[in-house]
């Protein structure tokens, strides 16, 4: 093999696709490992038409994709996107020796598998209510009725989704939302589970009321959202050359953060984000002193942390 210089990602990945269809199972774990190094730059090159084919290839076939990128020069945008939009994981390399590890940990994941095919449903009211934001899952919303989709879920694993809803009309009474969860119980031979729960939005105009429902991991779960886009909008600066804009953003959400901790207690991953955003604001604060691929490399692997 010699290198040319060339990456045709999408005729990989479509060979990846035709290899799984071969085995294809519903009571398989269908996944497309993507692996690469380099810039799509031969094949099918736009992002937008990469992810209509693995977001259809989920959807129409049931097969996710995961992607790894290894080293400084690939496009880490990309392929988290595509694992995003293809339902899998994506995972950084920084050098070659590592790539058995995180392979590693992909593959005993799959092996794990406890439910399929799991969906979150929630129906809720859409003549008071608008979802303006679904932080953390690809969703879909037909009328009154928001659906996430979780596909493979491993076992001990915990998943979170945090939905912002605007008011659009006050409502004069309670308000009940109620949630489904659907899923193949891969432990009982693929049994289909349905479980459903309803909460209920209570009116008050009573400020004790009020303060007393104040759930404290629900406000955790907004500050970690709303930090994890801040610290991506601020990497999109800085991929744009506007050091000064991104140095900015990072030292307010680190002030964000800090006022928003004198309301809740943080837990390890909201400590975790918020030394990830001092940390990236040391780097950033020095940018025009590193070279091309030392600030190749310094995003891909704060990018990394954020998206995990």
């Amino acid at each position: 093999l010699h290198s040319g210089g060339s990456t045709n990602l999408s005729g990989g990945m479509l060979e990846g696709y035709d290899q799984v269809r071969s085995t294809l199972s519903s009571q398989n774990v269908n996944r497309v490992l993507l692996l690469s190094d380099g810039l799509a730059n031969e094949g099918i090159t736009d992002v937008n038409k990469l992810q209509q084919i693995v977001r259809s290839k989920y959807k129409e076939e049931g097969i996710a994709i995961s992607t790894f990128g290894v080293g400084a020069n690939y496009d880490e945008d990309l392929l988290t996107n595509l694992a995003e939009y293809g339902m899998g994981n994506y995972y950084y390399i920084s050098s070659a020796d590592k790539i058995p590890e995180l392979l590693t940990e992909e593959l005993e994941g799959l092996l794990s598998v406890v439910a399929q095919n799991t969906k979150v449903s929630i129906d809720f009211q859409s003549e008071y209510f608008k979802p303006v934001k679904v932080y953390g899952y690809e969703h879909t919303l037909k009328g009154n009725t928001l659906t996430i989709d979780y596909n493979d879920v491993f076992s001990e694993e915990e998943k979170s989704v945090l939905i912002k809803f605007e008011v659009i009309r006050n409502p004069k009474s309670d308000m009940p939302f109620s949630i489904g969860l659907t899923y193949d119980d891969v432990l009982e031979d693929y049994k289909r589970v349905k479980k459903k729960a309803k909460k209920v939005l209570k009116l008050t105009s009573d400020r004790d009321t009020y303060d007393q429902a104040f759930i404290e991991s629900v406000q955790r779960n907004i500050v970690l959202f709303e930090a994890t886009e801040r610290f991506e909008l601020a990497a999109k600066e800085v991929d744009k050359g506007n050091y000064d804009d991104a140095r900015r953003m990072i030292q307010e959400n680190v002030v964000f953060m800090d006022e928003s901790f004198k309301a809740v207690q943080p837990d390890s991953m909201l400590l975790k984000q918020y030394t990830i955003n001092r940390s990236y604001h040391t780097e950033i604060s020095e940018i025009e002193t590193k070279s091309a691929e030392e600030i190749s490399s310094m995003q891909k692997s704060n990018k990394s942390s954020n998206y995990l």
